[in-house]
C-alpha cells in the first residue's frame, strides 16, 4: 500500500551485514535482538542481510519478526568468484524484502553447488562460483549484484589495467553487475572521473559496513538512499546514481521556511478527502485523468500561500473559479518546515489578503496555464521580456542593486555614462558642422573678395590722378598756394590717419567689453559645473571636491585699465584731430579755392580715404578666408572624429548590455546537453535608412544641377539604401583599440564608416571641381546651408543598437506559444533565484513529447535540487525521467460510492509498485509506479527509456 505518502527521501542504508550465519562471524552467541537493537542505535533504516555462501532463512524470518516496521531486511548472500587470483573478487546478490527466499536458496543452492556438503567438501576458503553465471541467475531470481571495488579488500581491481584483455574482462562485469561496493570515500572520484566516462555507463557507488561482529559496529561512512526503504526504492539507484548519497547527511537546498511540508483541508462539503497531504521537499508530480483535481490542489496551496484570490480567479482553467459557492466554508492549514503555519479560510481570503494588512508578499511562485497563457499570447511579449528581465535582476549581485528598485533602473544606470557621452557628442557634432559651414563660406568668398580689392585698389588710383590734376590746377603759378596746398595734403593725409586711429581705439573698447562679459559668463559657467561635479563626488562618498580659477586673477582690473587708457587715448587725438580741422579750414580759406573744384577736391579726397579703409578691412578679410581654407581639413576631421566616437559609445553599450544580461548564458549553457544556445541576448546594429533620406530628401533643390536634378527622393534613397549594404558590415564583435586613456575603434571598422560616409557624400559630388563643397551647396534648397548638410550627414539618431532575447534562434515575437512556454519555465526553473516553492500547471502544454524530453527534463532536474517544485502534468516524461520524488495521484468519483469524497490523493514514490484487484477503490488498486504507467500519456515508453539508458532489463 502506500506506506511512505512522502515518497522519496534520504534514508541510511547499509547494503552489506553479516550475521552469525557467516562462517567467520567472531562472535557466534551474538543474538537477533542485539543485531537489530544496534541497527536501531546507528538509524539503519534499511540493511542487507549478506552473509557468506548462506541465505539463512530462519534467521532472516527472524529479523524481520524483530525489526517490524523500524528496519527493512533485504534477503542477500555474499559470494567468491573465480576471478582475482588468491584475492578472489567478493561480490553481493540482494533479493527483495517479499522475496520467496526458500525457493531463492534452494535454486542457488543447486545450481552453484552451494549445499552444506558442497561446501563441506572444498571448506569454505575455498568456495568459488562463476561471476557472470552467478550473476546471470540472481538477474533471474529477481535480484540486484553488488560488487567489491574501489580500495576495499577483494575489490573488482585486483583485475590489472595493465592488459587489454583485462580491460575488456572488467568491462563486461560492469555490464553485469549493478552498484559498486567502495572502500572509502575518496573512491568515489576516481570512478566517476575516470571510470565511468570510459565505460560511457555510470553505476551507483554505495559504502557499507561490512560487518562481522555487532559488537563494535561501525561505519565508514554514512550511506543514504534517497528511496521508500524497500528493494524497489534500492532498485531506483541503478537508474538514479544520485540517489546514492556518503557522507555525513545530505544538505538542505534550501532553507525550511522556504518548504511546505504538508497541505490540509476542511469543512470541504465533501468534495475532498479531509486528511493532511504530505510534501516532498523535492519535486512533487500530481497526477490523474482530466477533471480529477490536479489543478485544485495547486489553487489550493497557491491561496494558502499567497492568500491572493485575485492570482486564482485570473487563471480561467482555475478550478477554485469554476467551484465557488460549492464549498463557502473551505478551510486549508498549510505547514512549512519551519514549523509555520498558514491558515485560510475561502471566504475570508479578500480580508486576510488587504484589508488586515497582513503582507501581500507571496510564499510561492503558481505558473497557472491561464498566467502561462497570457504572458506567451502574441500581445504580451514585452510583459514576457519584463519576466525575462526580472528573473535576470535576481542574479545581479545584492550589493550592486541595493539602491535600484527594478531592473529598468538598474539597467538605466550602467547605461547613463554612455548616454551622457553621447549627448555631448550630439552637440560636438552640431557645433563643428557649424564650424565648417563657417569656414566653407569663408572659403567661397576668396575669389569675391580679390575682386572686390582690386575694384577698390584701380578706384582709388583713378582718383588719386584727379586730386592731382585738380590740385596742379589750382596751384599753377601760385607757389604760396602751391605750399600751403602742401600742407593742405599734409594736414589731410595726418587727419585722415588720425580717424583711423580713434576708430581703432574705439573698436578696441568695445572689444574689451565682449572679453569682459565673456570672462564673466565663464566664470558663471564654471562655477555651475564645478558645483554640480562637486555635488557628484559628495554622492560617492569622497570629501575632496574641485575648485577652478581663471589666471590672473585681476585680469578683469587690467581689462579696466586698458579701457580707461584707450579712452583717455581717444579724447586726447580727438583734441588733436579738432585742431587739425581749424588748420585745414584756414588753410582752404586762404587758398580761396572755386567753390566747385574745393567741393570736388574734398569729395574725391574723402572717397579715398574711404577706399583705403575698405580695402584693408577687405585685406584682413582675406587673410580670415586663407586661414579658414588652411584650417578646413582641421575642423572636418573634429567632425569626423565626433562621428566615429559615437559609434565607440555603441560598442561600450554592447559590452554593458552583454554584462547586463549575461546569465542568459552563462548559467543555460551549463545545464544543456546538446549545443543548441537556447537562450540567447542579441545585439544588432539598426540603420534608420528612411529617417535619413526623408531629412535628407528636405535640404535638395531638385531644379538645380547635380545627380538628384528633376528626380525624387528615390534617387537618394536608392543611394543611402546602396551605402547601407556597407554600415552594416559592421563587425559589432571586435574589440576596441587602446588611445591613451579613451577607446577607438579597429581600422576595419574605421574604414567601414569612412565607405560609408563617401558613397553618400560622392552622390553629391557630380563633377570635378577644385573645392567640392560649392558644389553641395548649390544643389540644397536656399533656406539651407553647408552646416544642415553636415548635420544631416552625422545625425546620430539614425544608428541605435537592436538588443533583445532569443530563444532557440528567434525572437521573442516570433515564438509560438509553446516555445515561449519553454522559454518561460527554463527561466523560473534556472534563473530564479527567489527559491520559493514554483507550482506549474502542465508545463507540457502546447509541447509534443520530444520537446519535453530534450528541452525541460534537465532543467526540472536541476531546479529540484535547489527550491520544492510541485507540477500537475499529463506528461510521463516529466514525472518519470526527471526522477519525481513524490507523485500524487488524484481521482474524482461522481457518486463517492469507492471514495470518501469527489476529490481523494494517494502518494509515494516512482518506486511504490503493487497491485490488488480486491480493493474496491481505484486508488487503491495500484502502486505509484502502475498508477504512472496507466494514467500518463507515454507513461511505458517513459519508464522503458529510464531503464534502457541504465541497460537494465525493462
Amino acid at each position: 500500500m502506500f506506506k511512505y505518502p512522502k515518497g522519496s527521501i534520504w534514508r541510511k542504508w547499509d547494503l552489506h551485514f553479516h550475521t552469525p550465519s557467516s562462517f567467520d562471524y567472531q562472535d557466534k552467541f551474538v543474538s537477533n535482538e542485539q543485531l537489530i537493537q544496534k541497527l536501531k542505535d546507528n538509524e539503519i533504516r534499511t540493511v542487507a542481510i549478506t552473509d557468506h555462501h548462506v541465505i539463512d532463512v530462519e534467521r532472516i524470518n527472524a529479523l524481520n519478526q524483530l525489526a517490524k516496521d523500524d528496519i527493512t531486511i533485504l534477503p542477500g548472500i555474499e559470494f567468491r568468484s573465480e576471478l582475482g587470483g588468491s584475492e578472489s573478487i567478493h561480490y553481493i546478490g540482494i533479493f527483495p524484502e517479499n522475496a520467496d527466499i526458500n525457493t531463492i536458496w534452494t535454486k542457488l543452492q543447486g545450481q552453484l553447488n552451494l549445499t552444506a556438503s558442497d561446501i563441506k567438501k572444498v571448506g569454505h576458503e575455498n568456495v568459488r562460483v562463476d561471476l557472470m553465471d552467478t550473476s546471470k541467475l540472481i538477474h533471474e531470481l529477481g535480484g540486484l549484484i553488488s560488487i567489491h571495488a574501489g580500495t576495499k579488500s577483494n575489490s573488482l581491481e585486483n583485475i590489472t589495467n595493465a592488459l587489454s584483455h583485462k580491460q575488456a574482462q572488467k568491462t563486461e562485469i560492469c555490464g553485469a553487475i549493478d552498484i559498486y561496493e567502495i572502500g572509502k570515500t575518496e573512491d568515489m572520484q576516481g570512478y566517476k572521473e575516470k571510470v565511468f566516462p570510459v565505460i560511457k555507463l555510470e553505476k551507483p557507488l554505495v559504502i557499507c559496513s561490512d560487518n562481522h561482529n555487532i559488537n563494535n559496529y561501525s561505519l565508514k561512512a554514512n550511506c543514504w538512499i534517497k528511496a521508500d526503504p524497500t528493494f524497489e526504492g534500492l532498485r531506483q539507484i541503478i537508474y538514479e546514481p544520485s540517489r546514492v548519497y556518503i557522507g555525513d547527511e545530505p544538505s538542505a537546498k534550501v532553507e525550511n521556511s522556504k518548504v511546505i511540508k504538508s497541505i490540509s483541508i476542511r469543512n470541504s462539503n465533501g468534495w475532498f478527502e479531509e486528511k493532511e497531504l504530505q510534501l516532498n521537499s523535492n519535486l512533487v508530480s500530481i497526477i490523474g485523468g482530466r477533471g480529477t483535481g490536479k489543478t485544485a490542489l495547486l489553487d489550493l496551496i497557491t491561496i494558502t500561500a499567497n492568500k491572493d484570490w485575485e492570482e486564482i480567479t485570473e487563471n480561467d482553467d482555475s478550478f477554485l473559479k469554476k467551484a465557488e459557492g460549492h464549498f463557502p466554508k473551505l478551510g486549508l492549514s498549510l505547514k512549512w518546515e519551519d514549523e509555520e503555519e498558514d491558515l485560510v479560510e475561502l471566504n475570508q481570503i479578500e480580508r486576510i489578503s488587504w484589508d488586515d494588512g497582513d503582507d501581500p508578499n507571496k510564499k510561492v511562485v503558481y505558473l497557472s496555464q491561464g498566467f502561462v497563457k497570457r504572458l506567451c499570447s502574441e500581445e504580451q511579449v514585452e510583459a514576457l521580456q519584463k519576466q525575462i528581465e526580472g528573473v535576470i535582476y535576481q542574479k545581479v549581485r545584492d550589493e550592486e542593486k541595493a539602491i535600484y528598485s527594478s531592473f529598468g533602473e538598474f539597467k538605466s544606470s550602467k547605461l547613463d555614462l554612455i548616454n551622457r557621452k553621447r549627448n555631448q557628442i550630439k552637440l560636438q557634432l552640431e557645433s563643428f558642422s557649424d564650424e565648417v559651414n563657417e569656414k566653407v563660406n569663408s572659403v567661397l568668398e576668396i575669389d569675391k573678395i580679390k575682386e572686390e580689392i582690386s575694384r577698390r585698389e584701380k578706384e582709388y588710383l583713378k582718383n588719386a590722378k584727379e586730386i592731382t590734376s585738380i590740385t596742379k590746377i589750382i596751384t599753377e603759378g601760385q607757389e604760396e598756394k602751391k605750399q600751403l596746398l602742401t600742407s593742405y595734403n599734409d594736414l589731410n593725409e595726418k587727419k585722415a590717419l588720425l580717424e583711423k586711429s580713434i576708430s581703432i581705439l574705439a573698436q578696441s573698447i568695445r572689444s574689451i567689453d565682449v572679453v569682459a562679459n565673456e570672462i564673466q559668463d565663464l566664470k558663471g559657467d564654471l562655477s555651475t559645473k564645478v558645483f554640480n561635479i562637486n555635488e557628484k563626488i559628495k554622492g560617492i562618498g569622497l570629501k575632496q571636491i574641485i575648485s577652478v580659477s581663471i589666471e590672473p586673477k585681476d585680469f578683469s582690473v587690467q581689462l579696466e585699465k586698458q579701457k580707461t587708457s584707450n579712452k583717455s587715448d581717444i579724447s586726447s587725438k580727438n583734441t588733436e584731430l579738432g585742431k587739425l580741422k581749424q588748420d585745414i579750414a584756414s588753410i582752404v580759406k586762404q587758398l580761396n579755392l572755386e567753390k566747385t573744384r574745393q567741393e570736388r577736391l574734398t569729395s574725391l579726397s574723402d572717397l579715398n580715404k574711404k577706399l583705403k579703409e575698405e580695402t584693408d578691412a577687405l585685406g584682413e578679410k582675406l587673410k580670415a578666408s586663407n586661414l579658414a581654407q588652411k584650417t578646413l581639413k582641421d575642423s572636418k576631421l573634429k567632425l569626423a572624429n565626433a562621428f566615429f566616437e559615437y559609434f565607440v559609445t555603441l560598442f561600450e553599450e554592447k559590452a554593458s548590455l552583454e554584462e547586463i544580461y549575461n546569465p542568459l548564458e552563462t548559467t543555460l549553457l551549463e545545464k544543456q546537453e546538446d549545443e543548441r544556445r537556447l537562450f540567447r541576448f542579441n545585439v544588432r546594429l539598426t540603420f534608420d535608412s528612411k529617417k535619413m533620406t526623408e531629412l535628407g530628401d528636405a535640404l535638395i533643390d531638385h531644379r538645380k544641377s547635380g545627380n538628384f536634378q528633376y528626380k525624387d527622393y528615390r534617387e537618394l534613397q536608392k543611394t543611402i539604401e546602396s551605402a547601407k549594404q556597407e554600415i552594416m558590415k559592421l563587425n559589432l564583435e571586435s574589440e576596441l583599440r587602446s588611445e591613451g586613456v579613451g577607446k577607438r575603434l579597429d581600422e576595419e571598422n574605421s574604414q567601414t564608416i569612412s565607405k560609408f560616409i563617401k558613397l553618400i557624400v560622392g552622390a553629391f559630388r557630380y563633377k570635378d571641381v577644385p573645392f567640392k563643397e560649392k558644389l553641395l551647396i548649390e544643389q540644397l534648397n536656399n533656406n539651407f546651408t553647408i552646416a544642415d548638410f553636415y548635420k544631416w550627414l552625422t545625425n546620430i539618431d539614425y544608428y541605435k543598437l537592436s538588443y533583445s532575447i532569443e530563444f532557440d534562434e528567434k525572437k521573442l515575437d516570433e515564438l509560438t506559444p509553446g516555445l515561449k512556454g519553454i522559454a518561460l519555465l527554463i527561466l523560473y526553473l534556472d534563473l530564479d533565484e527567489d527559491f520559493k516553492p514554483i507550482l506549474i500547471d502542465q508545463p507540457e502544454e502546447n509541447l509534443d513529447n520530444r520537446s519535453v524530453y530534450q528541452t525541460l527534463i534537465n532543467y526540472f532536474r536541476t531546479a529540484k535540487n535547489k527550491r520544492q517544485v510541485i507540477i500537475a502534468t499529463h506528461n510521463a516524461n516529466l514525472v518519470v525521467n526527471t526522477d519525481s520524488e513524490q507523485v500524487i495521484v488524484a481521482n474524482f468519483e461522481k457518486d463517492k460510492a469507492l471514495q470518501p469524497a469527489y476529490i481523494s490523493y494517494v502518494s509515494g514514490g516512482l518506486e511504490n509498485t503493487f497491485e490488488n484487484d480486491e480493493e474496491k477503490s481505484v486508488l487503491n488498486q495500484k502502486g505509484i509506479r502502475q498508477h504512472c504507467w496507466y494514467v500518463l500519456e507515454g507513461g511505458p515508453e517513459a519508464f522503458q527509456k529510464r531503464e534502457q539508458k541504465y541497460n537494465f532489463p525493462t
